[in-house]
């Protein structure tokens, strides 16, 4: 990887399983490394969103070719491929204390943002979880029902597991990808209130307390 990091070249290969610590008490001291750097960078993010410029947020969001790419080195390109914001979001969801604080974290989030913007607006992010029982249950409810009434981790569940050629999986997530809702931003008119809603598909779905 290019650049600097939070994490080491050795501590990133540990994490991929390309490394083996010499010893338990390496071991250790290399978890808690990690550990001790992802507080870090947490903190140096906040400090980056709080006084980052305008101009160089842009710049992060999106690079420039590589050089020794034929079709055209001068097109910008998204920084993120679309992996990392969602892995990003996995681990603040993991992080959570509760469901309930994660849903006012993202919601203290996109109000500063907006307010950053110029804009300000009333925030209500609503999170419903689906809770998945068994392989055999997601696969029963994938064929009676359609990708409609699994989610995309079940999805990928069921690949990983086996269930699923990639063949099929490739097809399911295509049709997942297609009936999907998009989240909706509407703002209320006469007012400054905006209101994020976004989902899986309302099967089985408990709300995680």
């Amino acid at each position: 990887m290019s650049g600097r990091s939070f994490i080491t070249d050795t501590q990133r290969d540990y994490l991929t399983g390309e490394h083996e610590p010499p010893s338990s008490n390496a071991e250790q001291q290399m978890r808690r490394r990690i550990r001790e750097n992802t507080r870090q960078a947490f903190l140096d993010l906040a400090t980056v969103s709080d006084r980052i410029e305008h101009r160089d947020l842009n710049q992060i969001g999106w690079t420039k070719r590589s050089a020794d790419d034929p079709l055209n080195k001068d097109e910008m390109l998204p920084f993120f491929s679309g992996s990392e914001v969602p892995a990003i979001t996995s681990l603040m969801y993991r992080l959570r204390a509760s469901k309930g604080s994660f849903e006012h974290a993202l919601e203290s989030g996109i109000e500063d943002a907006l307010e950053r913007e110029g804009r300000l607006a009333g925030v209500n992010v609503d999170i419903r979880v689906v809770h998945e029982r068994s392989t055999a249950d997601i696969k029963e409810r994938l064929e009676q029902g359609g990708v409609e009434a699994v989610t995309a981790s079940g999805l990928r569940y069921l690949f990983e597991q086996g269930e699923l050629t990639a063949d099929e999986f490739s097809t399911y997530w295509e049709k997942y990808q297609e009936d999907r809702p998009e989240p909706s931003f509407s703002d209320s008119a006469g007012s400054d209130n905006l209101h994020v809603e976004g989902g899986v598909p309302d099967t089985e779905s408990d709300k995680d307390s």
